[in-house]
């Protein structure tokens, strides 16, 4: 009965992967790969302009929304991850080029790793206009195989004038030598340590931790997850430097973020 059970369990996730590349096959063809922005709002200096970071969606034929953990895996699997990393690319470059704002997007370790993306990312950065309004966040989520090849790929990024975050930092890989030994510009604090900071003592020990760390080395600090009021108090307190999170905006289309702008 166990068997029976476990092969129409792996008949259905395949069934679901089979729908699901399906519905990025006709994204990828139909320029339905978008992005959504999130809001990185100063907390210390009110002067400083507010970022947004590039998150991918798709859009389905339907005209639904679906989110990244929804996909991201079956395109890996299929060899067309590289195809999302360009599309991403593509959305976020018009929104700076359109909006004259600061952005982030992410990449993987699956793009370091892959020299035709990585071609393809310096051709990009290679003819755009204003990389000084970029960020590459590197996901710290992912264990960094191959150190020199991160590394090399850190300063060959700020050569164009681009800055680099190190994301999810305080998850599971977080390793403190990253700080020390790549040339970053951001650490982004991982929601574990922030969803429940205004609870837990532990997180704020940490967290001034990170901060006091960050600042020595002249690294500036986000907080994610900042989901509550009461949350936002204490990593302010704590002299964190940005806030991200639903608390400070939701993931959207960049337009609702800044309607005051001319499209």
């Amino acid at each position: 009965m166990s068997i029976f059970n476990d092969d129409k369990e792996l008949e259905k996730l395949h069934k679901e992967d089979m729908e699901c590349h399906e519905k990025l096959s006709f994204a990828l063809e139909n320029d339905n790969v978008i992005s959504y922005f999130q809001p990185i709002s100063a907390i210390q200096n009110a002067f400083l302009e507010t970022k947004y970071e590039s998150l991918v969606r798709i859009r389905d034929k339907d005209g639904s929304i679906i989110a990244p953990f929804r996909f991201l895996d079956v395109a890996k699997q299929n060899r067309i991850y590289y195809k999302i990393t360009k599309a991403v690319i593509k959305n976020t470059f018009e929104a700076i080029s359109k909006y004259d704002i600061h952005c982030s997007i992410n990449i993987s370790m699956e793009d370091i790793e892959n020299d035709r993306t990585l071609e393809m990312l310096y051709s990009k950065f290679d003819e755009f206009e204003h990389n000084h309004n970029l960020t590459i966040e590197l996901l710290e989520t992912e264990e960094f195989n191959d150190y020199k090849r991160v590394y090399d790929f850190c300063v060959k990024v700020r050569s164009y004038g681009i800055k680099i975050a190190l994301d999810d930092f305080g998850s599971g890989y977080s390793n403190f030598s990253h700080v020390l030994n790549l040339p970053i510009d951001y650490i982004k604090i991982d929601s574990s340590l922030i969803s429940n900071i205004d609870r837990d003592i532990n997180s704020q020990l940490m967290v001034s931790t990170i901060v006091g760390l960050a600042h020595k080395l002249k690294i500036h600090t986000i907080a994610e997850f900042v989901s509550s009021k009461e949350i936002l108090d204490v990593v302010k307190s704590l002299n964190v430097d940005f806030a991200q999170g639903y608390y400070i905006g939701k993931p959207q289309e960049i337009k609702k973020h800044i309607p005051y702008l001319i499209d």
